[in-house]
């Protein structure tokens, strides 16, 4: 097999399509000895083999045994029903790299659950991703279970097979017309594709306008709340009417009122004894910024640069709770007018698109540039092209950590291959 490998990369300069059945054998993830010198030719075929012609196919029963070097290389997988965790772990590791990190979770868990036949077309550089049904085999098939008694034959002369048939066989498909019924089906799918197509741009018209109309709608609420509730001063430790109170959260110093406008920005200072208390007043003061909006949790936390996910953050938000100082309506959080009280003079909440921008980019860090590109195009583009424009490339792993981190805080979401930004980023 190593002089195999190694006279078929030396002489090949055409496309050629080189099948590696039970790939584990010819690239284990723990070679022999003897076995190095024959990994080296596969990884060679699979690396650098592009320029000669080369489209290998790797097929293996477990992903786990075959080795990463050669596994990573991979642009398209096909993965079938696979019980074992490690080798789901190998096909994880591979969507790490290629592919998109939360829709590859998805996949994972569905994999012990497929039947017999069933199996995952995945080519993030092509924007495939299919739940497929493949047909049974119907010629000889010598890798058959045989079923109990059963004794499969197995040929023993070779067919005398007629290649100059075959080949006129070929010829002759490749020519022929598809049938009429299927040239019908290919317009009707085409029909219902464009009306597809049609209702999506329906669909975002109407997001926009709704979000048009939810922002106007805050910024006439603003008005009739915002300056009485910019001249109060802050209480920290002020009971909540009929509430029973816990020990004090922290005091406030509000001697600097606002005097011009650039000092309005600035958070009163927290003095000391706060301990963690600080931080409580300070995530309550980010859903008081965005009153009265509310934000989905995600949101909220990653402006606080807060773990929505960390112990932290669920006791802050609990004390908060359970103080009446906020509320819950379904997945969002909003500031209670008790909670107002408590907040006191807030930095004021970012009016125009820029600054808007410039809030979100300041809280996301690195995955900001994805924010850029998509507010400029309008708020929507395909996957590929939303890579290209932040200078990055669609099946890399800073991409698909990007696009995750947006995802998870649900300020994008993902309806096929588009993206679209969230109404909370939009001015």
């Amino acid at each position: 097999m190593t002089g195999f490998a190694e006279t078929v990369y030396e002489g090949n300069r055409e496309p050629l399509h080189l099948v590696f059945d039970e790939a584990d054998l010819w690239a284990p993830q723990r070679p022999t000895p003897e076995g190095t010198a024959l990994l080296g030719r596969i990884e060679e075929i699979v690396r650098r083999g592009r320029v000669r012609g080369f489209i290998p196919w790797l097929i293996t029963q477990r992903p786990a045994v075959l080795h990463k070097d050669v596994l990573s290389q991979a642009d398209t997988l096909i993965a079938m029903k696979l019980t074992s965790s490690q080798d789901r772990a190998a096909v994880g590791a591979w969507i790490e790299g290629q592919a998109d990190r939360e829709e590859g979770k998805r996949i994972l868990a569905d994999l012990p659950r497929l039947q017999r036949g069933e199996g995952y077309i995945w080519s993030p550089g092509r924007e495939v991703l299919q739940r497929v049904r493949f047909p049974a085999i119907h010629t000889f098939d010598s890798s058959r279970a045989p079923a109990r008694g059963e004794r499969i034959a197995t040929p023993r002369t070779l067919a005398q097979v007629d290649l100059t048939a075959i080949m006129a066989a070929l010829e002759s498909a490749a020519v022929e017309p598809a049938p009429a019924r299927a040239h019908r089906d290919d317009r009707r799918i085409a029909a219902l594709e464009r009306q597809l197509a049609e209702a999506r741009d329906c669909a975002v018209v109407l997001e926009q306008e709704n979000a048009d109309l939810r922002r106007r709608l805050s910024q006439i609420a603003s008005l009739a709340v915002g300056q009485a509730e910019e001249q109060r001063a802050p209480d920290i430790n002020a009971a909540v009417p009929h509430q029973v109170m816990p020990a004090p959260v922290a005091a406030i110093d509000v001697s600097s009122r606002r005097q011009d406008r650039k000092s309005s920005h600035r958070e009163p200072k927290v003095v000391a004894g706060s301990g963690g208390k600080g931080a409580e007043l300070r995530i309550l003061r980010v859903l008081a910024q965005q009153h009265p909006a509310r934000l989905a949790e995600s949101q909220w936390a990653i402006l606080s640069r807060m773990k929505r996910t960390g112990g932290t953050w669920q006791t802050y938000k609990s004390r908060l709770r359970s103080r009446g100082l906020i509320a819950q309506d379904g997945r969002e959080w909003s500031v209670t007018p008790e909670g107002l009280a408590v907040a006191g003079v807030v930095p004021r909440q970012p009016q125009t698109p820029a600054e808007l921008r410039s809030m979100w980019k300041e809280a996301l860090g690195s995955a900001g540039r994805l924010i850029d590109v998509l507010l400029d195009a309008g708020g929507q583009l395909p996957r590929n092209e939303l890579a290209v424009r932040a200078g990055l490339t669609s099946n890399a792993g800073t991409f698909g950590t990007y696009l995750s981190r947006l995802r998870s805080n649900d300020l994008v979401s993902v309806a096929g291959s588009v993206v679209r930004i969230a109404d909370a980023l939009y001015g």
